[in-house]
């Protein structure tokens, strides 16, 4: 089912076009998330606030101060600018537009831009890798994301400890397609061979193409 809404925006974007939610991810392009909370009416930054509060425990004081946990402006994005709930569902961010939304940092070198850290399609289960052996096309994790991504950039930096302040960069959408998706397909294939054959913590970047398999924690069933 569709994520909830906090509030619409209507007259801002339409969740059901995946055009119109590009334009409205550009708006942000060299601005702040604080510049799109200061066009929500008070009723709507109250609700956007108190459900920040309560999903992430963070809180934004009245001059703009932000009080909470690192790492969180995806979240910040999905309540404040789109007006999204919070969840953790199978299905994608975005469905009705075919989109998953995905906020990544960019950093600005001698060399160009670049990424600040890789961007992660989702979680692997190995429980159900074993035990139901989905084929790649029902690999619900994966899929949403292959579908289509709307991926917003903003500029890292180390030392800022408000994420309201952190200037946006650019937005676009991805949506891997021939020989791109094919080699996503391989990669992931032979992800899941090696999970079935028992050599899980052997998983390396060294064999993949374009997908990796870096471990995001220890002790859980997905990486």
């Amino acid at each position: 089912m569709p994520r909830k809404l906090l509030f619409k925006r209507d007259a801002d974007f339409n969740i059901n076009n995946a055009e119109s939610l590009l334009e409205w991810a550009c708006w942000l392009k060299g601005k702040k998330l604080k510049d799109s909370l200061a066009l929500l009416p008070e009723n709507h930054q109250r609700i956007a606030l108190n459900e920040l509060e309560k999903i992430s425990k963070a809180t934004i004081l009245p001059d703009g101060t932000y009080k909470g946990p690192k790492g969180k402006l995806g979240i910040l994005v999905e309540v404040i600018h789109f007006g999204l709930s919070p969840d953790n569902a199978a299905e994608a961010d975005l469905k009705d537009a075919g989109l998953e939304l995905k906020v990544t940092g960019v950093i600005k070198n001698k060399n160009g831009i670049r990424a600040k850290e890789r961007l992660s399609l989702g979680m692997i289960d190995y429980r159900r890798s074993v035990l139901e052996k989905p084929p790649f096309e029902n690999d619900l994790e994966i899929q949403k994301s292959l579908s289509g991504m709307l991926i917003m950039t903003y500029w890292y930096k180390a030392r800022t400890t408000n994420p309201l302040d952190l200037e946006f960069n650019d937005s676009f959408i991805w949506k891997p397609e021939g020989e791109e998706r094919e080699m996503i397909k391989r990669d992931w294939a032979l992800h899941q061979a090696t999970i079935r054959c028992g050599y899980a913590h052997m998983l390396t970047e060294r064999y993949s193409n374009g997908l990796g398999a870096p471990p995001k924690g220890a002790g859980g069933n997905s990486d």
